[in-house]
């Protein structure tokens, strides 16, 4: 049986950090190879205000993104395993993940099925928007569903 890292791509969109604003930073997914692809966003201290999308890009860049809806996430209870599939929230008409005061020390997942992508559009990423001060959190993707016969997973840093 193979482990996780033998079936999947594991990545860093962004590095756990305070933001103030959009995360700049962000890498996107080259889902190419991938069928799904799962962000778990971990949350540390979270102020009002703090949305994620999820954006789809035709290339690596940011220049081509736009958001693409959702149908649900997961919320967990702070600093436990248990999940809450929850449904987005509408923010100037762009479904997404909520992160309100009170969300600290949570975890926050939404899967994407590549599928569900725009005609030609290969990339995706998890973008904060509307970041207050103090909102602390990281951001790793997990690329699975592998469209390829290899011994190794191709790269997904697009």
């Amino acid at each position: 049986m193979q482990s996780l890292v033998e079936n999947a791509t594991i990545m860093q969109i962004t590095k756990p950090a305070t933001l103030t604003s959009v995360n700049t930073g962000r890498l996107y997914v080259d889902m190419k190879n991938y069928g799904k692809c799962a962000f778990i966003l971990t949350a540390g201290v979270v102020t009002t205000g703090t949305k994620a999308l999820v954006k789809e890009a035709k290339n690596k860049s940011a220049g081509s993104a736009q958001t693409l809806e959702i149908d649900h996430y997961y919320k967990s209870a702070a600093n436990t395993d248990v999940f809450t599939k929850t449904n987005p929230a509408s923010h100037s008409s762009a479904a997404g993940i909520e992160l309100a005061n009170g969300d600290d020390n949570k975890i926050l997942m939404v899967e994407v099925d590549a599928s569900k992508m725009s005609d030609g559009f290969t990339h995706l990423t998890l973008e904060t928007v509307n970041a207050s001060t103090n909102a602390t959190f990281g951001i790793v993707a997990i690329a699975s569903k592998a469209r390829y016969q290899q011994s190794a997973p191709p790269t997904v840093a697009g």
